[in-house]
Formats: C-alpha cells, sequence, structure tokens
C-alpha cells in the first residue's frame, strides 16, 4: 500500500496559481508558448505538429528534429541520429498532484512508437512512485522520460514572458529537491517497505547527490551509500528496499 508523500525540502510544485485553464485550453495554451520557443530551429529543420484533439493516439504535441535544440531548459540531443521524435503529453489538473492511471495509458502508446523523449507537462506534480515507474517503463522501452510539472513550467512561462494568471512564487527554493513515498508490503510474513526517493535539480548546472541512508530499528536497506548524477533541471528516483 502506497503512502502519503513527505518532503525533505520544502514542497515547491503546490503554490496558489490561479491559473483559468483546463483541459483543451491548458494544451492549446502551452503549445502555443511551445512553438514560439522553437522558432529559432525551425530553419534547422525543426517541425511542431499538433494532435487532433481526439483519438490522439497518446500524445498532445509531436516535435521532430534533425538538429539538438533546448526546451524548459533541458537539451535534446541526437545521439548521433540523424532525426529525433519527441511527444509531448499535458495533464491539467485542480488536485496538487496526479497519479500514474492518469498517464500510463500514454506511456504505454509511446512503448511502440520509436519515440526518443516523451515529456509530461502539467500545472501541478507527480508523486515518487509515479515518477519511478514512468521513467523505469521508459529506459525499458529506448527513450527519455522528462517531467515539466508546476514549478519548472512557471519558470519556462516566465522566461518566455507567458505566465497565465497571478502565482504566488516559493520563498525557498533548494537546489536539490527531495521527497520520498514508502509502498507498505510484506514478504514470507515479515514486513517490508520500498522507499521511493525522489530528487530533482532545480538549477542550471549539473549536480551530484551523494547519500547515506540508516535506521534506528531493525531494518535491512538494499542501499545505504551511493551518488545520483543530475543533468540540469532533471530528476530521478531511486527504489530503496527496506526489509
Amino acid at each position: 500500500m502506497l503512502g502519503s508523500v513527505n518532503y525533505v525540502t520544502p514542497n515547491i510544485n503546490n503554490q496558489p496559481w490561479d491559473l483559468d485553464l483546463s483541459g483543451l485550453d491548458f494544451e492549446d495554451y502551452i503549445s502555443s508558448v511551445i512553438e514560439y520557443a522553437l522558432v529559432p530551429y525551425y530553419a534547422s529543420g525543426l517541425t511542431v505538429k499538433r494532435t487532433p484533439q481526439t483519438r490522439d493516439q497518446g500524445k498532445d504535441l509531436i516535435i521532430r528534429s534533425t538538429t539538438p535544440f533546448s526546451l524548459f531548459g533541458k537539451d535534446f540531443s541526437l545521439y548521433e541520429k540523424d532525426s529525433i521524435c519527441v511527444y509531448i503529453e499535458f495533464k491539467s489538473s485542480k488536485s496538487s498532484k496526479i497519479s500514474l492511471d492518469k498517464f500510463s495509458k500514454n506511456l504505454l502508446l509511446a512503448n511502440k512508437s520509436g519515440i526518443d523523449y516523451f515529456v509530461l507537462i502539467t500545472n501541478t506534480s507527480i508523486v515518487p512512485f509515479s515518477y519511478y515507474e514512468a521513467r523505469r517503463n521508459a529506459q525499458e522501452n529506448g527513450y527519455i522520460f522528462y517531467l515539466v510539472d508546476q514549478y519548472k513550467l512557471v519558470c519556462f512561462l516566465k522566461e518566455m514572458l507567458a505566465l497565465h494568471s497571478e502565482y504566488c512564487a516559493p520563498e525557498d527554493v533548494s537546489a536539490i529537491s527531495i521527497n520520498y513515498q514508502v509502498d507498505f508490503g510484506k514478504k514470507n510474513g515479515r514486513p517490508l517497505l520500498d522507499l521511493y526517493l525522489f530528487f530533482r535539480n532545480n538549477t542550471d548546472t549539473p549536480q551530484i547527490c551523494r547519500f547515506q541512508l540508516k535506521s534506528d530499528r531493525n531494518w535491512l536497506l538494499s542501499e545505504t551509500e551511493f551518488e545520483v548524477f543530475l543533468e540540469a533541471g532533471d530528476a530521478d528516483c531511486r527504489c530503496i528496499r527496506v526489509t
């Protein structure tokens, strides 16, 4: 059973945002800003296509490019390919977080599409377990999962001078944000926990996170010391088995 999300550093993705856009309006507005942000790359062979509002086969926006490009502060590389394909999916919500079931169908469709990147854009955020599963699924199917949630989306809109509605910026933004979620279970009649440790880089430079974990009870951790390298603006999630 999955528990609630706990925060080691302040939660920067639940700020008051008087966003009066939802559903197709949210999708249409952010799509327009993305299309404008990518204008400098059009002459180099980048194209952006909006999918039909119904039967979109799991993606709202398709970017194809024969040149590397940057978007949301992230570099989209060719990785020695002649061209790359990026699927973008929009999920707006009035809740503080969206769960995996809200976009799992999109991931399953992406698995069969031979894409290079899948970008999830939301005005809220997702829980650590959802991020872990989405990223693991993407790696198994040969593409990269990238999350653009509230704080990162607002930074992008501010950079493009396109922030919509009033937004209350967080007072304390750590260079590295950390939160976690626990999945409670049993094995051979004994309790066990899966600890989903979610960390993200909120800066424009790469960061290395070094972790030392220990328990004040008689628990055995599958990992106690490890390092995580995060590109600028990127995130990762580790699953620690506790028995």
